[in-house]
């Protein structure tokens, strides 16, 4: 027997019994204490959610695709990409693009440095390649896939930074792009993005640099003095970059933002048609229909939060990561991999199956997202309050001690997105 399919009831539910439905739904989940620890549910205070809540009712039915004829619609993207292009010191003539999420930006930076390189080589044959780390966003393995390009991958050193000498070895003519990560989501650590630089100049070709974590924490942490590897348009051979809002600029999802250092490039990741019996079709990005809702809950928490704001949300996830790294290395076997410049951090054990100790923290409501290479456990942080780094803590050292006790090991082979 097949499963029974859902089917529309007979008669319209009431608003009340509907949404009743919805709020019994989410009782299953996990709560919003635990939730909001790990970005599971990205969280900086309530203020947050109800301005970005009203505004998203606002615009819930107006299409971002008719921000021609929509001027409220206009303005709100407009206002975004200037202040992301400010933020990331984007030059004069920069232009950019909002996106659902990290995984279109890349796609996106992907199918435009792929479509500059075939007008650059129309003679050309060949597939046109994409360089960089292991480490780079699997979005970018996602993308060459999709496009119909290749995709070289090359190693990361013993600071789990790409190398910027093996990229440089496998560039020829066909290479359309190479990538670097500010910082790249496996282990926190930024790649070596000015000797990148360098080298897209010397070499003349298409730099991408993947900040969709570090976006929006890289500029404040650099305000408040923290150092901050360079990454952005300041250094000359950045032709692209994403940085994604919904991360830690805490708006919901799924809204990001993808910047060209010269606006005539967006031609190369757009698509037109006169053959079609409507007229013309034109879409700048894959999409066509988006949705303004999140665009304008965005706008209103940008606006809401102010750079005051931002920057005492980014001292205070700098602050709870190094709470939460003393506390991690204060158990006995763990430690941190590499030097995490940014949100993000992961560590390990040589001694025992951190795997296993995930396992036992998400028994009792805290997930520690599990990465492959090398076996290790991956945190990214929010300004969590001392007292929920106070119970991860006191979890770990609890499910350390289990593992430890019992020689436990992992029962699952579940690491990354699941």
């Amino acid at each position: 027997m097949g499963m029974t399919r859902k089917t529309l009831p007979a008669k319209g539910i009431g608003k009340e019994a509907v949404l009743a439905s919805l709020l019994e739904m989410r009782q299953g989940d996990i709560p919003l204490e635990h939730a909001r620890f790990n970005l599971l549910t990205p969280y900086a205070d309530d203020a947050f959610f109800d301005v970005g809540l009203k505004a998203l009712s606002l615009f819930a039915h107006e299409n971002a695709l008719l921000a021609g004829v929509i001027p409220s619609v206009a303005t709100v993207m407009r206002d975004i990409l200037d202040i992301a292009m400010t933020l990331q010191n984007a030059p004069d003539g920069a232009g950019a693009v909002i996106t659902a999420g990290g995984t279109e930006s890349l796609f996106s930076a992907c199918w435009a440095a792929r479509d500059f390189w075939r007008e650059q080589n129309p003679s050309s044959t060949a597939t046109p390649e994409v360089v960089g780390p292991t480490t780079m966003h699997a979005a970018f393995q996602k993308s060459a896939h999709l496009l119909g390009m290749k995709l070289i991958l090359t190693d990361f050193d013993e600071s789990f930074r790409g190398r910027s000498a093996d990229i440089e070895a496998h560039i020829n003519p066909n290479t359309a792009m190479i990538v670097g990560s500010a910082p790249a989501y496996p282990h926190g650590v930024f790649d070596p993005i000015e000797e990148l630089s360098e080298i897209a100049v010397r070499r003349n070709v298409w730099l991408h640099v993947d900040a969709c974590v570090g976006g929006y924490v890289s500029p404040y942490a650099e305000k408040l003095g923290i150092d901050v590897p360079a990454y952005d348009f300041r250094l000359p051979g950045v032709r692209s970059l994403s940085a994604d809002l919904h991360k830690h600029a805490y708006v919901p999802k799924g809204i990001a933002t993808l910047i060209y250092r010269d606006a005539a490039l967006l031609k190369y990741q757009s698509y037109v048609t006169e053959g079609w019996p409507y007229g013309t079709y034109k879409s700048g990005g894959f999409a066509g229909s988006r949705p303004s809702s999140v665009m304008a809950a965005a706008w209103a928490i940008l606006h809401h939060t102010g750079e005051d704001g931002y920057l005492d949300i980014v001292r205070n996830i700098y602050r709870a990561k190094a709470r939460l790294i003393e506390g991690i290395t204060s158990i006995p076997g763990m430690y941190i991999l590499g030097v995490p410049e940014s949100s993000v951090f992961t560590f390990k054990s040589d001694s025992y199956d951190v795997h296993a100790v995930a396992e036992r923290m998400e028994k009792q409501g805290w997930i520690c997202f599990r990465i492959q290479d090398p076996r290790a456990l991956h945190i990214q942080c929010d300004p969590f309050d001392d007292e929920t780094i106070d119970k991860v803590i006191a979890s770990m050292r609890d499910c350390v001690d289990q593992v430890v006790a019992s020689g436990l090991e992992s029962t699952s082979d579940k690491t990354g997105y699941r």
